[in-house]
């Protein structure tokens, strides 16, 4: 066994984000790994068990390897935590603790308390944490059941990685990833994965873990890991937003605002519009919690510890927040909103713009890509060079045509990984292979059918030749390091057939990290090119991380109508009622279950609908190189009451040539 002293150097103390930096090492070894400080010994490869050891800045405590790989340990956490990141000094003895540390420096002024200085004017957007009770203690099926807690976990992770990489050297990255540790750590799933086996549901399973481990967590002597609890009731939010569907998450208006809640998590405060929110007020939470270190890391003013502030004041009612008085005043005089907001102009700290070109956003400021589709890494150059802000669609069927044997796993992720470097951060939709249909590829075993675009195509062909598709999907696990990913999987109609592709997807990157070969983060989603799966789109929202509407496929099978035939031109108008009506609704169903919506296909790029989509709350559009001027103008400064007129006119047209009428006159007035 190899024992290391060190004395812990931090202001903040030994808390989440350099303990998931020192769980992250111990755990690439099979040597045990434990901390003894004050008489106690903690498991070094948890997360949540470190912290229940409240080690302050200056305390001295040991740290013991024992195993076959003790010493690259040992070296590797000395590496890491000393000559690193400094967070440990090495010392001979163990010394005298100090005494416990000051809190962080947020004031307390009046009855309140400011988690963040500054000024904001805004109406009052109330946000209350909705209690969910689970509806069912037990479950028939454990086994069943704990595969569905699986795939919420890794799920989870999936979102928590891509956060973590659009927040990258930020204090924001630093809290992902210590959420990331303690939704893998064995006192949060592994318990719950104890009691799903025992026969509990898992909602139930979940609640009773979190509920135990918030309960140990405020009796620990140490406020500010008291103040932790946040990030396990965040981190069980998320498992149970997973498992149920239901998102719990503040709801913005068109206007500035000042969010007034019952609490703010991590996950709520990262996740913020900085154009939309000027500031915070909440009923509870305290200095040094994570979501006032995040608040004053973006520069918004925030007050807490405001008594029955859900209560006192209204929604939409007009708010000056004053963190420099530690005051907040409602219904103030238009001669004090004046005044304040000309404070608040010199004091609001907003993000760098990118000038390069105009950015599209939807009406409450959130960004809008416009992608391009592709077939060659080649084509990224002239596509950046016109305004191209990512790849919506790459067609891989495309490397499978014109030879006699599929290409190998080395060469699928030399495409891949030259096409995501070539997209220099930009994200790349890669579809994976939709073979059949009126896409012949020889080199695969497709028998000839009578109808091949209703026949064995797309995700059928590749669950029935797992050997194909679990090749390609390996090679975009191993090329998801060199960008962006984003994994779409096409022709889907079942919730079944959505759940397999995923589970395959899941264990061939489960067969890597066994190998310790690491993936990258990225986003796996589904194309809606079917009927079935717009219908279903609830259902399969809960699987995916994002939908994109296929439209010509789309138009295809709801319309009956063979696009290749001339003499049907009219059936496969992108104005049919039908289909855009199938497009509002799996949208809807999308934004109900908090993830986007992308669209491609023909209609992608066509500046008469892109105003239209953007109403239903698609936010990703994906079209040829030289529609996107035109996209992108058609837009700009779309207003959300005028979108919403739209949608209502267009959603009531009952034929195809109505439908194009109130576009056109949409196009129209705003021409003029």
């Amino acid at each position: 066994m190899i024992r290391r002293n060190y004395r812990f150097s931090g202001e903040e103390g030994f808390h989440a984000r350099p303990v998931s930096e020192f769980v992250k090492i111990a755990k690439t070894f099979s040597s045990a790994v434990t901390i003894e400080f004050e008489n106690e010994i903690y498991d070094g490869k948890s997360t949540l068990s470190i912290m229940c050891g409240c080690i302050e800045d200056g305390c001295s405590f040991s740290v013991c390897f024992c195993g076959s790989d003790e010493e690259q340990a040992a070296a590797a956490i000395e590496s890491a935590m000393v000559r690193t990141n400094g967070y440990f000094v090495p010392v001979e003895c163990i010394e005298d603790q100090p005494p416990q540390a000051a809190e962080t420096a947020c004031r307390r002024d009046n009855e309140y308390l400011v988690l963040s200085d500054g000024i904001a004017v805004g109406n009052a957007v109330i946000f209350r944490h909705a209690h969910r009770p689970a509806t069912q203690q037990a479950c028939a099926d454990p086994q069943a059941e704990y595969a569905r807690f699986q795939a919420a976990v890794e799920y989870i992770r999936r979102q928590l990685e891509l956060e973590r990489s659009e927040h990258e050297g930020t204090q924001a990255a630093g809290i992902l990833d210590a959420h990331l540790e303690i939704l893998h750590d064995k006192h949060l799933s592994g318990e719950i994965g104890h009691r799903i086996q025992t026969g509990m549901s898992c909602e139930m399973a979940v609640q009773m873990v979190s509920d135990s481990l918030e309960a140990q967590f405020s009796e620990l002597k140490n406020l500010r890991m008291q103040e932790r609890a946040a990030d396990i009731r965040d981190v069980a939010g998320r498992l149970l937003e997973a498992l149920t569907g239901a998102t719990d998450r503040p709801r913005l208006t068109e206007e500035t605002c000042i969010i007034v809640a019952d609490e703010l998590l991590p996950s709520d405060t990262i996740s913020l519009d900085l154009k939309r929110v000027a500031g915070l007020i909440t009923e509870r939470g305290g200095v040094n919690c994570h979501s006032a270190i995040v608040a004053r890391s973006m520069g918004i003013p925030a007050l807490s510890n405001v008594p029955g502030a859900t209560e006192k004041i209204g929604a939409g009612e007009r708010l000056i927040l004053d963190c420099e008085k530690g005051i907040y005043i409602a219904n103030p005089s238009q001669a004090e909103v004046d005044q304040f907001l000309e404070k608040a102009a010199q004091n609001r700290r907003l993000p760098e713009q990118d000038d390069m070109c105009v950015q599209v956003t939807t009406p409450e400021g959130y960004p809008v890509e416009l992608s391009v589709n592709i077939l060659s890494a080649g084509e990224m150059e002239h596509a950046i060079a016109h305004g191209a802000e990512g790849v919506g669609l790459f067609r891989t069927e495309f490397i499978y045509m014109n030879r006699t044997q599929p290409p190998g796993l080395q060469e699928q992720t030399e495409i891949y990984e030259t096409l995501l470097r070539n997209a220099a951060g930009r994200p790349v939709t890669i579809r994976t292979l939709d073979a059949g249909g009126d896409k012949p590829t020889p080199c695969l075993p497709m028998q000839p059918e009578k109808n091949p675009f209703l026949g064995m195509r797309a995700i059928r062909f590749c669950l029935a030749h797992e050997d194909v598709f679990r090749t390609q999907l390996r090679a975009l696990l191993l090329a998801s390091r060199a960008g962006k990913l984003r994994i779409m999987f096409p022709m889907l109609a079942t919730v079944e057939e959505t759940a397999a592709a995923f589970r395959l997807l899941y264990e061939e990157k489960t067969a890597l990290e066994k190998q310790n070969v690491q993936t990258g983060a990225y986003q796996a989603g589904i194309m809606i090119e079917t009927p079935a799966a717009a219908l279903m789109a609830p259902e399969l929202a809960k699987l995916a991380d994002f939908f994109c509407i296929g439209t010509n496929d789309l138009t295809q099978y709801t319309m009956a109508a063979d696009r290749e035939l001339a003499a049907l031109k009219d059936l496969h108008s992108p104005y049919q009622p039908a289909v855009l009506r199938l497009i509002a609704m799996a949208a809807a169903a999308a934004q109900k279950a908090g993830i986007w919506t992308g669209i491609c296909g023909e209609s992608g790029g066509n500046p008469l609908l892109a105003p239209l989509y953007l109403a239903m709350g698609i936010t990703e559009f994906s079209m040829a190189v030289p529609q996107l001027a035109d996209v992108r103008s058609s837009l700009l400064h779309c207003g959300r009451s005028a979108l919403d007129a739209l949608l209502q006119r267009v959603l009531g047209c009952a034929t195809a040539e109505e439908a194009e009428k109130q576009l056109n006159d949409f196009a129209r007035k705003r021409g003029e």
